[in-house]
């Protein structure tokens, strides 16, 4: 029988988990409050109101990086479904000033 493989040591399961999250966060979670450039481990939202983002998710306990040359807010994807939850949130009650 067949045996799906994960890349190196990560488990098939966990990449899935990896691709469809990465996919989440960048179309439904951040395409709608700006551009979105994202890796499999990370978003990078491109927004007039990312110092804005940084300090709201901050105050919620949501670890992100702000660049302060640009409009850019990274984030990355979090680790369990209680962050995704977490994460889901906090974007989608948050309303730029």
């Amino acid at each position: 029988a067949a045996r799906a493989e994960g890349i190196g040591e990560i488990p098939v399961g966990a990449v899935l988990v990896l691709v469809f999250g990465y996919l989440y966060l960048r179309r439904h979670l951040l395409a709608p409050l700006g551009e979105v450039k994202a890796t499999a481990l990370f978003a990078t939202l491109s927004s007039p109101h990312s110092n804005e983002l940084f300090d709201y998710l901050a105050r919620r306990a949501i670890l992100t990086r702000r660049f302060d040359q640009q409009p850019l807010l990274r984030c990355g994807l979090p680790a369990d479904e209680a962050g995704w939850q977490r994460l889901a949130t906090a974007l989608n009650e948050w309303k730029p000033a």
